[in-house]
This record gives structure tokens, C-alpha cells and sequence, in this order.
């Protein structure tokens, strides 16, 4: 049986400082979410309901690619140069480059403001993009874009026009990759960031509302894009989360994400054409 991938969801409500929740002196109900999402501002623990499977589609078979021409190499032109995990200064420094060092280019983001490298053939990382750091013989133009992983929980989207008091925490226990959108309608998502496999993200201040929830799963994720360049599979919750505030309580939602021999109908399989686009 191969694989598929379900979203199993955690409700809890507490009274909330005005600063927001405390995850941890919280106690929490936990429910797998089949065909119902639960939500309420009482401490009373969710309905239970059974779970059903989908048989998500098969892959669709590979498209065989052509080898790309190898990119030239650049040449190192700062004293030192850090090559860091991502195209910023907030990913961790690898190691650093002396000025003269020959580097094999591998891509750009932002209009080559960071390039991608490898060195020696094996280290991959960026370094910061210019004539002062490092110079090649090719337009920017001609560079492909790079591939990264964002830092765990970047927002990716952010167009909350209110505050809140919402909770949400999202704990990817799968071996990808995920980019979770919160929409109040089906167009632009209200919040959208990223959480990297094996790790756990928390939402706070999320206004009062109704939210469809989508997931997508990949790696190889595509800065100037904005998307996965390997793309897994594209997921929408069936029902949606609705965080209300009252009273000094608000709505605290956990979701997990992990694999099962099997999928429940709370998160649905669909295409990426019906997956909402990045502003």
C-alpha cells in the first residue's frame, strides 16, 4: 500500500493573557479529525469520529529531462566571504572563502543579490552577490534560479489588517517540506509560512474568523518563484478552522502533519491548480 498523508488536529481553549497564550501551562484535548473540525472556547474535549480513507491519485510518471550545460565559475573577490546555508544573513555561516578562490556557480535569487555555489565541487551554500564579493563571466540574466530552505517558519504572506488572538501550531512530522496557507476566502491567503520537516511552528495573533486551511509538501523550494520545485502533493482540510475570542478565552488549534497507511477526510488531496498562488 503506498503511502499517504493525513492532518490530525489537537483543539484546545484557555484563558489567554493580554499578551496571548502560553502553550505550555495550557492542557490539551486531543481528537483525530476525520470528517469534523471541532472548535470551541469551553475546555469540553471534541466529538470523536471515525476515520475514513482516500486513495490519493499515482504520481504521474517522470518526464525523462535533458542534462543543463554547466554553469561557468566565479571567482571569490572579498578577503573573506562567508558561505552561508541560504541566500541571507540570518542562515548560519558554513565556512568562509578567501579572496582568489575559484567556486562553480549553481544559481541567483532577487536578481543575483545572493549566489548560489559549490565548492570544490561538494560544499554547497550562497554568498553575497556583487562585484565586491564575487565576480563571474556571465550576465545575471543567464543564472538560473537557486534553490533553498527557508528558515523554519518564515511567513511567506502576511495581510492581517486586525488583531488577534488566535493560537495556532503546526508540527510537521513528515519528510518533506510544508507551505501552509490560512485563507478566509479562496483568494489571496491571509497567512501563509513555512514549516520545515521534523519541526514545529507557532501562529500567534490570529484575528477572529473562519480560515480553509491548505497544505502543499516538497523540497528544492524556489525563492523567486515561490514555490516548490519538487512538489509532492497539494492537500485542502475539509472543514475549516474558526478561531473566536471571547471574555478573555480564545481559540487554540494544533494541526499535525505526519504519514499514515491511509488518509482521513479532513484533508483532501488536490490539484496544484487549485492551490493558492503567493502574493
Amino acid at each position: 500500500m503506498k503511502p499517504a498523508w493525513i492532518l490530525i488536529a489537537i483543539c484546545l481553549c484557555a484563558c489567554l493573557a493580554a499578551c496571548g497564550p502560553d502553550p505550555q501551562s495550557l492542557p490539551a484535548t486531543e481528537t483525530a479529525i476525520a470528517a469534523r473540525i471541532y472548535a470551541t472556547l469551553t475546555a469540553s474535549a471534541p466529538t470523536i469520529t471515525p476515520e475514513a480513507t482516500i486513495t490519493p491519485p499515482p504520481p504521474p510518471s517522470p518526464t525523462p529531462t535533458s542534462s543543463p550545460t554547466p554553469l561557468p565559475q566565479g571567482q571569490v573577490q572579498a578577503s573573506v566571504l562567508n558561505l552561508r546555508a541560504g541566500p541571507g544573513t540570518q542562515y548560519e555561516s558554513l565556512l568562509s572563502l578567501q579572496r582568489g578562490m575559484l567556486v562553480d556557480l549553481a544559481g541567483q535569487y532577487n536578481q543575483c543579490e545572493w549566489i548560489k555555489i559549490r565548492v570544490e565541487g561538494q560544499q554547497e551554500g550562497w554568498v553575497k552577490g556583487g562585484d565586491g564579493f564575487l565576480t563571474f563571466p556571465l550576465a545575471c540574466a543567464n543564472l538560473p534560479s537557486g534553490t533553498f530552505r527557508p528558515l523554519n517558519g518564515s511567513l511567506l504572506a502576511d495581510t492581517r489588517t486586525r488583531p488577534g488572538m488566535g493560537f495556532l501550531s503546526l508540527q510537521n512530522q513528515t519528510s518533506a517540506d510544508a507551505l501552509v496557507f490560512l485563507n478566509e476566502d479562496s483568494g489571496t491567503p491571509q497567512l501563509a509560512f513555512y514549516v520545515r520537516s521534523m519541526e514545529t511552528f507557532d501562529l500567534s495573533g490570529i484575528p477572529n474568523g473562519s480560515y480553509q486551511v491548505f497544505v502543499a509538501r516538497g523540497t528544492e523550494w524556489n525563492g523567486d518563484a515561490r514555490a516548490f520545485e519538487r512538489l509532492e502533493e497539494t492537500l485542502r482540510m475539509q472543514e475549516k478552522l474558526v478561531f473566536k475570542s471571547a471574555a478573555g478565552q480564545a481559540s487554540l488549534w494544533t494541526l499535525i502533519l505526519r504519514t499514515l497507511a491511509g488518509s482521513t477526510e479532513n484533508a483532501l488531496p488536490i490539484s496544484p491548480a487549485e492551490f493558492p498562488p503567493l502574493p
